[in-house]
């Protein structure tokens, strides 16, 4: 199986910029779990938001989507 890009230039764009701001509010989010601003619980969407956003901006620097590259279609 190849290791080539699937994804355009517009996507790896937009998978850097999103998971970009994903990342931001899950980093947002621990940092109010840090001072006590939030409930306790508030630590698992900030962790679940954070890696999604590092997956996005690695698919988008990468070039290759996980889902495509287990052959889900994507597009319409």
């Amino acid at each position: 199986m190849s290791n080539s890009c699937n994804i355009d230039p517009y996507g790896k764009k937009l998978r850097i910029v999103a998971g970009a701001f994903v990342e931001g509010i899950g980093l947002l989010l621990f940092v109010m779990w840090i001072f006590e601003m939030g409930p306790a619980w508030l630590v698992i969407p900030a962790g679940v938001l954070w890696a999604s956003g590092m997956v996005m901006m690695t698919a988008g620097l990468l070039g290759r989507c996980p889902l495509r590259a287990m052959g889900v279609k994507t597009s319409c």
